[in-house]
This record gives C-alpha cells, structure tokens and sequence, in this order.
C-alpha cells in the first residue's frame, strides 16, 4: 500500500465513528459536585490558618477535603466576591491609615472644650491637644475634623459646641 492510501483509511474509520454531540459539548469538562460540606471544610481551614498567620499547603488542604486543586482554588475564588468581612458589623475595619487620636484623647479634647466655655476662654485647634494633655501633634485641620466628628464646631478665633448654635 501506498503512504497516501494508509491516509485515507484512517480518515474513513474515524469518520465512521458515532459521535456524541457537538464539538463544544464534546471540549466542555463537567464540573465534579462538591457538597457544601467540602466547601466549608476549606473555607474554615484556610481562614483559620490566615487568622493566626500560619503558613499552609493548599494542595494538601485541597486533597484533604476530598477536591481537586482547580476546584480548591475556585472555592476560594468565589469566596473572594463575597461582601468584604470589613463591611462586618462584628469586626474593626482595618483599612486606610490608623487614626491619630483615639477615643479617650477625643473625649479629653471635647471635655477640655466645655471647660473652656464654661470659663469663657478661647481656644485655638492647634491648642487643643496640648490643653487636653494629649501628647500628639497633628494638623490644625486634623483636630478640626476628629472634634466635628464628636460635635464641636467652630471658627479659628473660637469653639463652641454644635447644639448651642453659631
């Protein structure tokens, strides 16, 4: 037999193979199910070990929860989307940059205010944290801000708390 003929007979025999279907349903790969069971197993062991900033083998978690690691890591790619946990009520949201006063200076601030108006004295905002014995430097925008915050308004020249009016 001749080269080009062996050709033609491998193409006729694979033509007269039954085909199931269309091409695309043939290069489509069904997805394996996975319980809820195994989704949570790894949701929890691998949030665990973040947590406590642990280092982990995702294979090896994959395998032990019973899945392959392109569904492993599809798992923890759908949990990605999810609504993030610093819109959580329960936990502190960590973003952006650490304040500068926290809430006991804001409330030493906001008492120094009082006991300014009630004596009938002026404060400026870049002498506020100095007169409410806070030992932080900040802007006198930042201090404006952080006291706006809690209630006190008012102009360079003078402060006063935001109930009593202008």
């Amino acid at each position: 037999m001749f080269p080009h003929s062996i050709s033609l007979l491998r193409t006729k025999k694979r033509e007269l193979q039954p085909t199931t279907g269309t091409m695309e349903e043939a290069t489509k790969k069904k997805r394996p199910t996975i319980s809820r069971e195994q989704r949570l197993r790894i949701l929890a062991v691998v949030e665990f070990l973040s947590d406590h900033k642990m280092t982990c083998n995702h294979g090896e978690i994959f395998r032990w929860a019973g899945v392959s690691k392109g569904s492993g890591w599809r798992i923890l790619a759908e949990n990605r989307t999810l609504p993030s946990m610093a819109d959580h009520p329960n936990y502190p949201d960590r973003r952006g940059r650490k304040r500068i006063f926290t809430d006991e200076d804001i409330g030493k601030m906001a008492r120094t205010v009082e006991e300014y108006q009630r004596d009938g004295r002026r404060l400026n905002w870049e002498q506020l944290p100095g007169a409410a014995g806070v030992d932080k430097q900040a802007s006198r925008e930042t201090v404006r801000q952080v006291m706006k915050k809690v209630g006190v308004t008012g102009s360079l020249s003078g402060l006063k708390k935001a109930e009593e009016g202008a």
